[in-house]
């Protein structure tokens, strides 16, 4: 563990949970859009493709249905761009989009083969998204802004500090459990 916390950005041991906050982020953002039937951790037959052959399926993240969502996965992912294989001068944004670039190759040729739409949702340990991502956020943000008729400074006030939020719990969360395996 080094003294800034670096490593917990990127430490691969609890992924898991930091990810799993960021989804509930955009699910709880979703649910709020009264078209939409977003569905946790929904159990697709896409998600698991790898070059056309199925390896290991597994749940979409979220799967949102109704209005211009039709029947979409949604698979997220939270980067660091200050992991060993990244190059040395890090640009802004580049990690997250690689690891966007990466889902969309992985899986949307097999969600739409089996009848959903596919979204990728990259971001960085800093907070930083992916373009495509960004846009979806909008999406749910015009969404509140139309169906719940909140002012759009509201909407993207409460959308974009939830996932903000997401991602500070995580990394937060990360920093303290390497702290204390590091530290037994």
């Amino acid at each position: 563990m080094d003294i800034y916390g670096y490593h917990a950005l990127c430490c691969s041991g609890h992924l898991l949970p930091r990810h799993n906050i960021v989804r509930d982020a955009i699910y709880d953002s979703m649910v709020k859009g009264r078209s939409w039937a977003p569905e946790k951790d929904a159990q697709v037959t896409c998600l698991g493709h790898n070059r056309g052959q199925a390896v290991a399926f597994r749940p979409a993240d979220i799967l949102a249905n109704g209005d211009d969502f039709d029947k979409d996965c949604i698979d997220c992912t939270v980067v660091s761009p200050i992991k060993a294989t990244n190059p040395v001068a890090i640009q802004v944004r580049q990690a997250a989009e690689v690891a966007e670039a990466k889902k969309y190759t992985k899986h949307l040729a097999a969600c739409e083969s089996a009848g959903y739409g596919f979204k990728a949702f990259a971001i960085d340990v800093f907070g930083v998204m992916a373009k495509e991502s960004s846009k979806l956020l909008q999406r749910i943000i015009s969404k509140l802004v139309r169906e719940m008729s909140y002012p759009v400074y509201r909407a993207t006030a409460l959308v974009l500090r939830r996932v903000s939020f997401a991602v500070q719990l995580g990394v937060a969360r990360n920093v303290i459990l390497c702290r204390a395996v590091h530290d037994v």
